[in-house]
């Protein structure tokens, strides 16, 4: 079973995918707030708000954009020690805590 969880664990948190959440995460976190600073609206919230729709529009062709970029070109925005810390020490401590 552990070796299981471990194999599932290192296969989904690879660092092309890290680098893809890294990604998505930072400008999805900034389009949020730069929308509610400049426009007043909460797209959490006001989901129906045409501001809202073109955000999760964007969002939604970024993320694919994003996943052909890094697949093709292998662009790494972690540094690779990061990153072996991460999957080495981490997720080895989720394991023995599961």
């Amino acid at each position: 079973m552990k070796n299981l969880f471990n194999n599932i664990l290192t296969r989904v948190f690879n660092p092309v995918n890290l680098n893809k959440i890294i990604i998505l995460f930072t400008v999805g976190f900034l389009g949020r707030v730069l929308i509610f600073y400049f426009g007043n609206i909460n797209v959490f919230i006001e989901f129906l708000h045409p501001i809202s729709l073109a955000f999760y529009s964007f969002m939604a062709c970024f993320a694919v954009f994003i996943h052909e970029f890094i697949a093709v070109y292998n662009f790494p925005i972690i540094p690779k020690f990061i990153i072996y810390f991460f999957l080495t020490y981490i997720l080895c401590l989720l394991v023995l805590l599961v």
